[in-house]
């Protein structure tokens, strides 16, 4: 990773003359941002950069840049900041800047990553709101300790994160929302028989969502090419535990449940629970041509019926529901049972 202390260490190694230190950063983070901005950003349009750092922010935010409004300033700015650098010696520009000549080689770094990020996202804008990554870090424990509460709404912006995988992959959006909804749909309707809560429903709803995200890589094992995406692949908000258990889920969707001998890193019941249900949910989403515009679920004691509204014929679903149906039962303890009635014609 291309951090700000890491690119000083390797330009101490290259013995980079201080007029040299722009063109070696330059030349070592592009490979880095180029790669990023072909598997993330696609034809995405950044407008504004948001920067987080010891460094520039709170020089910024001290008043060094002369900001538009809270603390937003122009790529301009940064040029200005990095030739006066450039341009002096460290002693001078220290004194210039008011901190410390240690920093100056770090400042220096700093301001040309901003600048070379800017310019490959097309970024016009930076909002330099203060905030360090020892903020970061203290904001994070002070969370998970329940000091804090925050109103932001950061299951969103998993499910958006899941989402922008899924395009890397190049697999369907459309498909994927049918998947997850309908694998919502009988988690809603099945809460007193699986008695899980808000956090596991969210691991189903990023499991349906990566179910076949490795299809454009491998169509023949599309099961393990896509767990090992997901286990690959940083979700953000997730812990390890939690990481595997979609990544197991998305798996057994593809093959048969096998019992660990408890050494696994996750939860297996967990697993076993979602991968039922989203095995079921797969069920009514095997043709989007005959995706169910209606489906309502009934409970009864040791019995659970899918009702099914739909003019298609539905043989080869009917097969796979029964033969998904006996892991749900054995999951569960309760039998799905499956009725398919014709929707009746205006009219008729």
């Amino acid at each position: 990773r291309a951090g700000v202390l890491r690119l000083y260490e390797q330009l101490h190694r290259l013995d980079a003359g201080w007029g040299g230190i722009e063109s070696y950063v330059k030349e070592l983070i592009d490979q880095h941002l180029f790669t990023f901005k072909k598997l993330y950003l696609n034809d995405e349009s950044i407008k504004n950069l948001i920067i987080v750092d010891d460094y520039i922010s709170p020089w910024v935010l001290r008043g060094g840049i002369k900001t538009k409004k809270d603390e937003m300033f122009e790529i301009g700015a940064l040029k200005k900041l990095i030739k006066m650098l450039v341009t002096n010696d460290k002693p001078k520009a220290a004194q210039i800047l008011g901190i410390s000549e240690e920093k100056i080689p770090l400042m220096l770094i700093s301001a040309v990553m901003i600048k070379r990020i800017s310019e490959v996202t097309g970024a016009d804008n930076i909002w330099a709101p203060g905030v360090t990554l020892g903020d970061g870090i203290a904001y994070e424990y002070a969370e998970s300790m329940g000091l804090l509460k925050d109103d932001h709404d950061f299951e969103r912006d998993i499910i958006a994160g899941a989402y922008n995988t899924l395009r890397r992959y190049k697999e369907s959006i459309k498909d994927s929302k049918a998947l997850e909804s309908m694998a919502l749909n009988i988690f809603d309707a099945t809460k007193r028989i699986h008695g899980l809560g808000k956090r596991e429903r969210l691991l189903l709803r990023l499991a349906a969502i990566l179910s076949k995200c490795g299809k454009y890589i491998n169509m023949a094992d599309e099961g393990v090419i896509s767990s090992q995406i997901i286990m690959n692949t940083e979700i953000m908000g997730l812990s390890p535990g939690e990481h595997a258990v979609v990544a197991n889920t998305v798996r057994l969707l593809y093959t048969e449940f096998v019992y660990g001998d408890g050494k696994e890193t996750f939860d297996t019941l967990l697993v076993a629970k979602l991968s039922a249900i989203l095995k079921m949910a797969s069920v009514f989403c095997l043709n989007p041509d005959k995706t169910p515009e209606k489906l309502t679920i009934a409970k009864d004691t040791g019995v659970i019926t899918f009702n099914v509204s739909i003019l298609k014929d539905y043989a080869i679903e009917s097969s796979i529901f029964k033969t998904n149906a006996v892991f749900f039962r054995e999951v569960f303890g309760v039998s799905p049972v499956l009725k398919i009635r014709k929707p009746r014609l205006g009219g008729q």
